[in-house]
């Protein structure tokens, strides 16, 4: 789904967008897990300030493009996909950033090696959460 515009930053690895038919959803990013700011039932997680800043800083107000794998919504009722930005994969930058860990539920496990990778990556390099 191409030239969907960001309204609002929830958090690290969930947005709010403004659809082609002009309703708002809620949009949970496949395959990455950043830590919680605003869960009712936890405390702010270590980095999870800077994942959700880093979040805001490059998509807030953006034209994305959505991709949608087998699985459409998950048990909140957010649509589930993978956010592309002037080009580049979000999930990647977070994850190279080291602002997120690489999660995975099936069936929605496309982009599973290449997150593993990126994540490895980070922890390998030491920044964001994996700073020792």
């Amino acid at each position: 789904m191409k030239n969907i515009r960001v309204l609002r930053v929830v958090d690290g690895d969930t947005i709010i967008c403004k659809m082609r038919d002009g309703e708002k959803e809620r949009i949970r990013l496949i395959g990455v897990d950043t830590p919680e700011t605003v869960h009712p039932k936890k405390k702010k997680e270590y980095y999870g300030q800077a994942a959700s800043d880093y979040t805001k800083q490059v998509l807030e107000n953006a034209s994305i493009i959505l991709e949608f794998e087998n699985e459409l919504r998950d048990g909140y009722g957010r649509l589930l996909a993978h956010v592309w930005v002037g080009g580049n994969n979000f999930q990647k930058m977070l994850l190279e950033g080291g602002y997120a860990r690489a999660v995975f539920y099936h069936p929605n496990v496309k982009y599973q090696s290449e997150y593993k990778q990126y994540e490895t990556s980070a922890r390998n390099r030491g920044i964001g959460l994996w700073k020792q």
